[in-house]
């Protein structure tokens, strides 16, 4: 198996190391732009979507729309998309293609239940794939089968696509009170309340990303938000029409928390990330940050999104409580990577709460740490890292299990480290994106590349 390091190549002879400074530029978040085409669809007027990822969830929902009669062009440089109103979508006259993509299928969905025609929705290349199953992904689309059956939406299926689905017009307000903790399933459903007459109400937990919101806003949608507790209840009046505008598409939380991290923990780096999205979870993230010596300022721009600036900083280790964990969930595993290069001890409660899938994670990214020295541990409850003060021992070979989560935190742990790290396991991918992003601040001093070697050392 082959091992991945992730090193800097200095310039010239003259360019002493790295050096991140200036201006983030960073790729549109996936998820936030597969939703402002559905919501550009469903606008009156021509709407032109700036700063789109080129990625096979956007290449999904393109493909999605335009079987339901939507005109899109993509230039490279921005997504043309003419509208045909809320509610206007045309039956496919074939199947409805939606990519090997489980959020695409999600925000599809959404769409379809309130159009009374058929569709077949295929993935790519038409194969029989779970629709449910053990899986969280897969469980997002049996959430939204549960929630809209019983308002009249049919759904035929084997637990297999193809996924047939027949949506009802006149649908009944949606008055979800159960508190939904997929993403995935927040956005499908506040898509199908746009067409849906009155107002709905559904109830997410806090710590989901609130791109939809923020993008139904922009497009001149009637959305309240309210946070009781850890649940934003959230109110949205449907049937009102909409209006095509223009919108540059946001960085994604993972993106922007992966150079807010490198950031903190790079000698003399001083960088701003413009258009951020600083939602209750990214806002409890950047909190601890700054809990913990981080040198980061907020201030927020006329349409609501946010520029940071962010400086290296002495970090030290911090308790972070059981009700916070819940919000920061996304970003523990970069996080981990921070605690263990601060000053003193960082305790997380409330691990008993982690999902599996993340959990797995954590625990990929504790044996690593452990292997570059740095006592930390995992109980059922609590996880504790005893922080290293800046002196991070390399020279490991660690295995990231080819999970994405994991590649972000080892790849961070290179750029900090004494001594080479290699990494097992990669998740390519995302390696290549953290690299790109990496070398968008350092122009002219050199380039940040994957190192590759064969088998173990």
């Amino acid at each position: 198996m082959k091992c991945y390091t992730c090193r800097f190549v200095a310039a010239d002879e003259e360019s002493s190391g790295y050096l991140l400074s200036g201006k983030a530029s960073l790729p549109g978040c996936v998820h936030a732009t597969c939703v402002a085409m559905v919501i550009a669809a469903q606008s009156v007027g021509t709407s032109y979507i700036y700063g789109a990822p080129q990625n096979s969830d956007v290449y999904g929902a393109m493909s999605a729309l335009r079987s339901l009669g939507i005109k899109i062009n993509d230039t490279g440089e921005s997504i043309t998309i003419e509208g045909v109103g809320v509610g206007g979508f045309t039956a496919a006259k074939n199947e409805v293609c939606v990519g090997n993509s489980t959020y695409v299928s999600c925000v599809i969905l959404g769409t379809l239940v309130t159009h009374s025609f058929t569709s077949f929705i295929f993935n790519k290349e038409n194969e029989c794939n779970e629709v449910r199953g053990p899986s969280l992904l897969e469980a997002d689309i049996n959430e939204l089968i549960e929630i809209f059956a019983p308002v009249g939406a049919k759904f035929l299926h084997n637990n297999l696509f193809p996924l047939v689905v027949t949506g009802v017009e006149d649908i009944a307000p949606l008055a979800e009170r159960r508190v939904i903790s997929s993403h995935f399933v927040k956005s499908s459903l506040l898509l199908a309340c746009m067409n849906i007459a009155g107002q709905s109400r559904i109830n997410a937990h806090g710590a989901l990303p609130a791109y939809t919101e923020w993008l139904l806003k922009h497009y001149g949608a009637d959305v309240q938000v309210s946070l009781q507790c850890e649940v934003d209840e959230i109110a949205i009046c449907g049937q009102k029409e909409l209006f095509a505008t223009d919108v540059r598409i946001f960085p994604s939380r993972t993106h922007v928390l992966a150079v807010v991290t490198a950031a903190l923990l790079s000698r003399g780096a001083s960088v701003v990330i413009p258009r951020v999205l600083v939602d209750k979870g990214m806002r409890v993230v950047l909190d601890i940050l700054v809990r913990m010596g981080g040198d980061i300022s907020v201030s927020e721009s006329l349409d609501g999104l946010h520029r940071l600036e962010v400086a290296a900083s002495e970090m030290f280790g911090v308790e972070i409580t059981s009700v916070e964990l819940r919000f920061v969930l996304e970003a523990l595993p970069v996080l981990c990577i921070i605690c263990a290069y601060s000053e003193g001890i960082t305790r997380i409660f409330g691990a008993s709460e982690l999902p599996a899938g993340l959990r797995k994670s954590l625990e990929i990214v504790v044996r690593g740490l452990t292997q570059c020295g740095i006592a930390a541990t995992m109980s059922s409850d609590l996880l504790e890292i005893r922080g290293c003060g800046g002196e991070m021992l390399g020279g490991i070979e660690v295995d990231a299990s080819n999970d994405e989560r994991a590649t972000d935190a080892f790849l961070l742990l290179c750029l900090i480290s004494s001594a080479p790290i290699y990494i097992q396991g990669l998740d390519y991918k995302a390696a290549v994106c953290f690299a790109q992003i990496l070398n968008s601040l350092n122009k002219g001093r050199g380039n940040f590349v994957l190192e590759s070697i064969r088998g173990s050392f």
